[in-house]
């Protein structure tokens, strides 16, 4: 085999194997919602589009201490994630990292395939495509997506500390959705649901937080939404959608069907024509 050829062999090996995936079925597609008719057809929330800029969108299988985590959306142009996706099993007090890891292959795709450290990736490409431990100031916390709290595994606790899995979020913010959001969930699902899917995500908003000539997107909503299947009755579901700066949950917002209309809406053209769906047309 000429050297040329083996060199695109490796790269392609490692693009298949990669963090960065084509699809995150084919890689990570347990932590998708699982059609009731076909149990080995995971369903993923809408992959968005930008038909300007087809590589804007990535799909990655968060990959920590050699074992996939959870799945995330991001949006390397706005530099924060779209979503989130992850299998709740229940939650305990775990401990959190104090440093927080970028995804490698997003600016260089032969990096590692695991999360880690900046260093990981040459200087001259780090942060091209994702935002950086410098980029957030005092004004803006690190607000997770797969929050700490919704974990009973440290490896997965400490795999939420990766800044794909984080956008802007203030201090007040950031606590109010803790208190209001993800502390509410984990006391629903204690009483309903062992097991459930839950993604959680954020739609880019028009202020940017800026320093050294870079930007990255301060969204202008925060969403989340859970589906426990198995039930008798039929699956059990309950969305959020709020706004940002200060906190504003829209209470009008109960069920996953009004989360996809409003979702479709605010995420606009990079929204298929059949709309936005968290979880396809098994939990609504």
């Amino acid at each position: 085999m000429t050297p040329p050829a083996l060199l695109l062999l490796l790269l392609f090996i490692s693009l298949a194997e990669g963090h960065v995936v084509q699809s995150f079925k084919g890689t990570c597609g347990q932590f998708f919602i699982t059609d009731p008719k076909d149990q080995n057809n995971h369903i993923p929330p809408t992959i968005l589009t930008d038909n300007q800029d087809p590589d804007r969108y990535k799909q990655i299988c968060q990959r920590y201490s050699s074992q996939y985590r959870y799945a995330t959306l991001y949006d390397t142009q706005n530099r924060i994630p779209v979503y989130s996706a992850y299998q709740y099993t229940g939650h305990t007090k775990l401990k959190r990292k104090t440093t927080w890891m970028i995804e490698p292959q997003l600016d260089e795709l032969t990096a590692s395939r695991s999360m880690g450290s900046e260093s990981k990736v040459d200087k001259s490409k780090r942060g091209n495509y994702q935002a950086l431990n410098k980029d957030f100031n005092s004004t803006y916390h690190k607000g997770h997506l797969y929050p700490v709290c919704h974990n009973d595994n440290q490896p997965c606790a400490y795999a939420t500390f990766t800044l794909t899995n984080a956008a802007p979020q203030t201090s007040s913010d950031n606590l109010d959705w803790y208190h209001k959001v993800e502390a509410k969930v984990n006391k629903e699902l204690e009483k309903i649901c062992n097991t459930a899917h839950i993604v959680t995500g954020v739609v880019p908003g028009s202020k940017w937080m800026k320093k050294d000539n870079r930007e990255v997107n301060i969204p202008s909503h925060f969403w989340t939404a859970y589906c426990c299947t198995g039930k008798p009755g039929g699956p059990v579901t309950r969305a959020v959608l709020a706004q940002t700066n200060p906190l504003t949950i829209d209470n009008n917002v109960v069920t996953v069907d009004d989360l996809n209309q409003k979702l479709s809406s605010l995420y606009g053209s990079s929204v298929p024509a059949t709309g936005f769906e968290v979880f396809g047309s098994v939990c609504k």
